[in-house]
């Protein structure tokens, strides 16, 4: 497998020896009453190293970069309105993730990032032809970072700064 590497000064992708993925995925939708359906998704994922890779501090067992042992979702949508041909609907979900590494753990670049959920919002009326839709994602916005990279000192080799990727803030759009 390949994995992202990172130096401390560049990230790039390394050879990484032989890994297992195993897991288990469930996916349901239910409409308890007309007009209302709802969902739910959940994942379990076990993706791990086979074998060392001392190049880049990797044992047999260390889980994978970025890959959560659990993630899920749940939906709601719910249609209330029909007149002359229009539909109004309002939904939302909640996406969670869970927490995960940035590396191998056994590298000193592994960095832990942590679970999160976010909730996304919408509402929309329809015809045949037009929909008119306002969403909003990361509705509460949520603070969390989906990626780090450490970052060092050429001269000493130290890790001096960690350079973080956040999560997309609350977005509204029409």
């Amino acid at each position: 497998i390949q994995v992202n590497y990172n130096n401390g000064v560049n990230t790039y992708l390394v050879n990484g020896g032989t890994a297992s993925s195993t897991g288990l995925e469930f996916s349901t939708q239910y409409s308890p009453v007309e007009d209302l359906r709802l969902g739910l998704n959940a994942a379990y994922t076990d993706a791990k190293l086979t074998e060392d890779v001392p190049s880049i501090g990797g044992l047999s067992g260390d889980p994978l970069p970025y890959v959560a042992k659990w993630t899920g979702s749940a939906t709601a949508d719910y249609a209330f309105l029909r007149r002359a041909g229009w539909t109004a609907r309002v939904g939302g979900g909640l996406r969670l993730t869970g927490k995960r590494e940035t590396a191998l753990a056994h590298s000193p670049a592994a960095l832990p990032l942590r679970s999160y959920g976010v909730l996304d919002l919408n509402a929309e009326v329809s015809n045949d032809r037009w929909t008119v839709r306002l969403f909003s994602k990361n509705a509460t916005n949520k603070t969390v970072y989906i990626n780090m990279f450490p970052l060092n000192n050429g001269a000493t080799g130290a890790t001096t700064q960690i350079e973080c990727v956040p999560l997309q803030p609350r977005t509204l759009g029409l």
